[in-house]
């Protein structure tokens, strides 16, 4: 049953991985692995009760964020809708999300925003990379693909390549952002392209890596902090300066202006 399983996951990567992003397909072979691994039965003879007891068990044993389970559930009901289409499957059971509340980021502190940085001074590397998440908003997938040639120094940019939604666009970064980075840069005995390298043999990180980093810098001071909490706080601060939201969409990456609207509640948000 597991070498079956795992045919079904390679015919569907097959014919279905040109259509996602790499993150998205790395994301949906997780999920998909998760899902084929806790069903007992034959693929064939899945039922609703069996698409119930995974998404109990997302929740309360794996106790991941509605978001993710979501995102796993979107994975499961994509591939049982191929297996569909190759007659592996006669009918798709219905594969329902997580009833989620619209709660609103939380933008950071200044004073855990300094804490963050304190406790990260030791750490070249790290104090640079929250620098670089705090002053230009990007996201971490974003992050994690700069190049040192992507930065042009005389006039403080980076260019984001191949963005969410395959967008390219410039972003500003500090003087003090500028400093750190060219210390960081000073450290470095090696001619690798990327920006910010996991270990000594210049490997990338990955978004997973980052939210540990942060993770481990936040515990420490007893705080929570998120590296999309860095991306909101840097659009409430333009936003409360004064930015327009279609500057917000063109800084951020977004070309719905929709989905900055979220912005104008910053007014009310404490940073």
């Amino acid at each position: 049953m597991i070498k079956v399983k795992n045919q079904i996951l390679e015919m569907f990567l097959r014919d279905n991985g040109h259509k996602y992003k790499v993150g998205t397909i790395n994301n949906y072979i997780r999920a998909i692995e998760c899902f084929l691994n806790f069903i007992q039965c034959d693929i064939s003879n899945i039922a609703q009760k069996d698409i119930k007891n995974w998404r109990n068990f997302l929740v309360k044993d794996l106790k991941l964020a509605p978001r993710t389970v979501n995102m796993y559930l979107a994975a499961a009901r994509t591939l049982l809708k191929y297996c569909q289409e190759e007659c592996i499957i006669e009918k798709v059971v219905d594969v329902k999300r997580l009833k989620t509340s619209k709660t609103l980021p939380k933008p950071i502190p200044y004073t855990t925003l300094y804490k963050l940085q304190e406790a990260a001074k030791g750490n070249l590397r790290d104090r640079t990379i929250i620098e670089t998440l705090f002053c230009t908003g990007v996201r971490v997938s974003e992050l994690t693909k700069i190049k040192i040639q992507d930065i042009q120094w005389e006039n403080r940019q980076i260019w984001i390549r191949d963005g969410k939604g395959s967008y390219d666009r410039f972003v500003l970064f500090t003087q003090k952002c500028e400093e750190l980075i060219k210390q960081y840069l000073k450290t470095r005995k090696d001619n690798k392209e990327i920006l910010f390298q996991r270990n000594y043999k210049g490997e990338k990180f990955t978004r997973h890596d980052i939210r540990y980093v942060l993770l481990n810098y936040s515990s420490s001071i007893g705080e929570r902090v998120t590296p999309h909490m860095f991306r909101y706080t840097f659009g409430c601060l333009l936003y409360r300066k004064g930015a327009t939201l279609q500057m917000l969409a063109k800084l951020l990456g977004h070309k719905n202006i929709d989905n900055v609207k979220i912005y104008q509640s910053c007014l009310t948000a404490k940073v």
